[in-house]
């Protein structure tokens, strides 16, 4: 069986083309990932974050 024939067999039903489609998605996702979100979620500190409005609050 060649491939295109596979993927006609899977495609005539409806949970494989759910599952293709996810499938799909998830690498497109994951290919693209740094452009979707370029800044590094652990750069940041949620300590230094908020240290220059808390002691504004303190000097108020």
């Amino acid at each position: 069986m060649a491939i295109p024939n596979i993927l006609r067999l899977l495609w005539g039903k409806h949970i494989a083309k759910v599952c293709l489609i996810f499938i799909t998605a998830m690498i497109l996702i994951g290919t693209f990932a740094p452009l979707i979100a370029p800044n590094d979620p652990y750069a940041n500190s949620i300590l230094t974050k908020f240290t220059r409005y808390f002691c504004l609050w303190l000097l108020w």
